[in-house]
């Protein structure tokens, strides 16, 4: 069997194997339920499906490339991409604790924190 190459399908290796980000924003639910409620908005449009490599595990699937090899809360591609909307604001809904992590890095959590506190409310 002849093994597919090219720069299409080096930049998708490449892709699954580089991360855009050294940590993520904590979810206050799974990935896969981001995904399907981030497709069913049009938040995330159906990316192409990607080719399951040759020895790849079967028993594992991944709903946002459709393959298998893992499971889709291991997408690095998917975790990639929902930390990119968390950033830009498009699913701050999904975020455990109401907070991001530009926003820990920033101090905004706190300073909203600090405005509620000065007006009597709970924080």
């Amino acid at each position: 069997m002849e093994r597919e190459s090219g720069p299409t399908v080096r930049r998708a290796r490449e892709e699954f194997r580089s991360r855009k980000f050294q940590q993520y924003t904590p979810l206050n639910t799974n990935r896969a339920r981001v995904l399907q409620e981030a497709m069913a908005t049009k938040i995330i449009p159906p990316p192409r499906k990607v080719r399951t490599p040759e020895r790849a595990d079967h028993t594992k699937h991944c709903e946002y490339r459709k393959n298998h090899g893992h499971h889709t809360k291991e997408c690095i591609g998917l975790k990639d991409r929902i930390e990119e909307l968390i950033q830009s604001g498009q699913l701050k809904r999904f975020v455990r604790g109401g907070i991001t992590k530009n926003e820990v890095k920033s101090g905004e959590r706190f300073e909203r924190g600090r405005d509620r506190r000065e007006k009597g409310g709970k924080i």
